[in-house]
């Protein structure tokens, strides 16, 4: 691991010329094999964006030690990689979970143009990673994943202005198509059967939160006693927890940051009174700020491991097999299919945008199913009406058709 010896930021002002002031950050790394001075230095409009970097560089130092102090016409896409990696650990402020998958792709599938000077890197380069992919028999998502991370990567660089703008050849690249998958959902006739096959189990009160609240599993585990409100019947969502393996709980905000409020059915709130007594009988915390789901030892609840479970107790039961997921989809489905609005489903999934919500297909086909059977019904009973009323018309017959017309048919015949 290269060392830092000394790195800050200074103000430069220039009342002078009438120019706003500038601050530049530099960073001081040990010296090299020749005694000369290791040392890089940038201007920025503002201190933050001094001290952000201050901190990509230093991060830089401790995970790619290849790449620190290099000047930026000698990077390589490995140290492109490693300083974007950097930005998203650090300053960007990534999931555990997302942080995990991406040092997975650079360490896995990117390790084959690590060493390809960024300069000199093509989009026939690209090409060929993904050749390579494929026929190594990886997956077209991951494929994706893969081209993605260099993109942003080559967008990191260009808008640190250590790229030309517009040398991205990740974003000319053409990658294998994925098919996207409807999300799984317990169907409304299996819900008996869930309840049933999940009951036995300690964490069915879990369960059934992500469930009927359309909670991501994340969330569930973060919610806490002082955010449950049983005689109001609200559950405040604020934070996700995550388990991350060598790491342990990290506690983080919501996806979009923001806090939303929602009802509880009256039967969950039924459960979580149980829930809560059964706490208070086996001496366990169940109130403030203890967590409303704990694991056996008080611990935030391994969302890895009550996702096994739930396979095993739904296979065992005869139940299509779902993901805790898979649950967030079925709350979502089971509001839709109830005619709850895309709005509202929307606010309580905390989706950024509509889209996200538009995505559960199977609603919206079990909705335009019901929309031609409403005008199906309504074809039918105008065409009743229209029998009707010619039957009625004077000098009609049974079958609507006038009785002149009808004698000088049967002349003809």
């Amino acid at each position: 691991m290269t060392t830092v010896v000394g790195d800050g930021v200074r103000k430069r002002t220039y009342a002078a010329r009438g120019l706003p002031p500038r601050f530049v950050a530099h960073v001081e790394f040990e010296r090299r094999a020749d005694g000369k001075r290791n040392r890089r230095s940038k201007s920025f409009p503002t201190e933050a964006d001094a001290k952000a970097w201050v901190r990509i560089q230093i991060a830089q130092a401790a995970a790619s030690p290849s790449t620190a102090g290099q000047r930026p016409d000698r990077r390589t896409v490995g140290g492109l990689l490693e300083d974007w990696y950097a930005h998203g650990v650090h300053v960007a402020g990534w999931s555990p979970r997302h942080e995990a998958v991406m040092r997975h792709v650079i360490d896995t599938r990117l390790q084959a143009v690590a060493a390809f000077p960024v300069a000199r890197f093509t989009v026939e380069d690209v090409d060929e990673l993904v050749t390579q992919l494929v026929r190594a028999g990886v997956s077209p998502h991951t494929i994706r994943q893969a081209r993605n991370a260099l993109r942003a990567a080559f967008t990191f660089g260009q808008r640190r202005r250590q790229i030309p703008q517009g040398h991205n050849p990740a974003a000319l690249a053409r990658i294998p198509t994925t098919q996207r998958r409807d999300p799984g959902y317990v169907r409304a006739a299996d819900l008996g059967a869930f309840l049933r096959a999940v009951e036995p189990d300690w964490r069915a009160p879990f369960f059934v939160t992500c469930a009927a609240l359309a909670l991501r599993p994340s969330e569930a585990v973060g919610l806490r006693w002082s955010d449950v409100d049983l005689d109001a019947g609200t559950v405040t969502v604020q934070r996700t927890v995550q388990v991350v393996p060598k790491v342990g709980p990290v506690v983080r905000p919501t996806k979009t940051h923001q806090e939303r409020t929602l009802h509880l059915p009256a039967d969950l709130a039924a459960r979580l009174r149980t829930h809560r007594h059964s706490l208070r009988v086996a001496g366990r915390p169940h109130s403030g700020a203890a967590p409303v789901f704990p694991g056996p030892r008080g611990e935030p609840l391994n969302t890895r491991r009550a996702n096994r479970v739930l396979g095993e107790l739904l296979e065992k039961a005869g139940v299509p097999h779902v993901t805790l997921y898979q649950l967030r989809h079925t709350g979502a489905t089971l509001r839709l299919r109830g005619g709850v609005s895309l709005e509202t489903v929307r606010d309580e999934l905390g989706h950024s945008s509509i889209a996200m919500t538009q995505r559960y297909a199977q609603v919206e086909d079990v909705r335009r199913k019901e929309a031609a059977d409403v005008v199906s019904e309504m074809l039918k009973s105008a065409g009743r009406t229209q029998r009707k009323a010619a039957k009625r018309a004077p000098g009609g017959t049974p079958g609507g058709t006038p009785a002149r017309v009808t004698a000088i048919r049967r002349r003809s015949a």
